[in-house]
C-alpha cells in the first residue's frame, strides 16, 4: 500500500511538472523596486517563463514597442536600456523625474510556435482557453499538433514619489492589454482592483484572466486566483496580501487560410506592487543583491 501511495503522488508531481511546463512561457516586467525617489534610475527585469523564474534573456531586437508614460508624456525608451546581456534575465532602466505613477510598457514582435497534440490541449486548459478547446472537440480536431502565431504585451507600474496619478489607468491601444481601473500603488492589502481587459479595441468578455504574484518582499507565491471577466472586459482582483502582484491573459483565435499558423494567440500581462513601504525601501526583489549600478554594465 505504501509503495501503491509513492507512485500515485510521484506520478501526480509529474504531471504538474508536464502541465507546467507547457504553460510556462509567460512574459512579465518585474520592478526590482516599485518605489523610488524622483529624479532616480529604476531598473526593470524581463522575465520569459513564469512570475518566479526567467528561462533566458529577451533580445533587444524583440520589442516592437517600449515606452513609458510619465506624468508629462507619453515616450519611446531609448533601445540601449534594453541590456540582453544579463542572461537568464534581461533589463531594462528608465529614468524618473516629477513625482506620480509610471507606467513601462512594451509589445514584441510576432513569433511561431508549434506544439504536439497533447501538450497543445493542455497549454489550453491550463490558460483557461475553454472555447478553443471546446471548438477543437466539436471539430474533431483533438488529436492535431498546433501552429501558433503568437504575440506578448506587456505592463509594470512603478511609483515614483508620493504622488499618486491617473496614468495607471492609461489605455495604450495595445492589440491586447490589462487596464487597471484604480491606482494599484493606492490600494491596501484587503482592497480589491478593478481590471479591464481589451483585444483589439474590443472588451475581453465573458474569458478567463489570472492574478497571483509574491507575497511581501520575498518569492513565495500569492495563492492564484482564477477569474472572469463580465461583458465590459472587467474582472475584480481580491488584493490578499501585501506583495508584488500580476495580472494575465491569454487570447485566441482559430484560424483559417493562413500556411504558416492554424491559431493567434495575444499574450497580455501587467504587474505591481501593493503595500509597499517608501521610496527606495519598499519592495526589493529577492535575488538582487548586487549594486544596479554594476548590473548595467555597458548600457547608457
Amino acid at each position: 500500500m505504501t509503495n501503491i501511495i509513492r507512485f500515485i503522488a510521484l506520478l501526480a508531481g509529474v504531471c504538474v511538472v508536464t502541465s507546467s511546463s507547457v504553460a510556462a512561457h509567460d512574459l512579465f516586467f518585474r520592478a526590482r523596486h516599485y518605489l523610488v525617489a524622483p529624479g532616480e534610475d529604476a531598473w526593470v527585469d524581463v522575465y520569459t517563463g513564469t512570475f518566479s523564474k526567467s528561462e533566458n534573456a529577451v533580445k533587444r531586437d524583440r520589442p516592437v514597442v517600449l515606452e513609458l508614460v510619465t506624468p508629462s508624456a507619453r515616450e519611446p525608451v531609448p533601445r540601449e536600456r534594453w541590456d540582453d546581456s544579463t542572461d537568464p534575465t534581461s533589463v531594462v532602466r528608465i529614468t524618473t523625474g516629477a513625482p506620480g505613477t509610471y507606467l513601462l510598457a512594451a509589445y514584441l514582435k510576432p513569433r511561431l510556435l508549434s506544439l504536439p497534440a497533447d501538450k497543445f490541449n493542455a497549454y489550453l486548459k491550463d490558460e483557461g482557453l475553454d472555447d478553443i478547446l471546446a471548438l477543437r472537440k466539436v471539430n474533431n480536431r483533438m488529436a492535431e499538433p498546433s501552429k501558433e502565431r503568437y504575440q506578448k504585451f506587456i505592463k509594470t507600474l512603478i511609483q515614483v514619489g508620493d504622488a499618486h496619478t491617473a496614468h495607471a489607468s492609461t489605455v495604450l491601444g495595445y492589440d491586447a492589454e490589462i487596464v487597471p481601473e484604480q491606482n494599484p500603488s493606492a490600494l491596501k492589502p484587503g482592497n480589491s482592483l478593478t481590471v479591464r481587459c481589451i483585444v483589439k479595441g474590443r472588451p475581453w468578455a465573458n474569458r478567463v484572466i489570472f492574478a497571483g504574484g509574491r507575497v511581501g518582499r520575498s518569492d513565495r507565491r500569492i495563492p492564484p486566483q482564477r477569474l472572469t471577466t463580465d461583458a465590459e472586459g472587467r474582472a475584480t482582483v481580491r488584493l490578499t496580501t501585501a506583495g508584488v502582484w500580476y495580472v494575465k491573459f491569454v487570447s485566441m483565435l482559430e484560424i483559417e487560410g493562413d500556411e504558416d499558423a492554424n491559431y493567434e494567440s495575444r499574450w497580455s500581462t501587467i504587474s505591481f506592487a501593493v503595500g509597499a513601504a517608501g521610496p527606495r525601501v519598499g519592495w526589493r526583489l529577492p535575488g538582487h543583491r548586487r549594486s544596479e549600478s554594476t548590473s548595467m554594465t555597458g548600457v547608457q
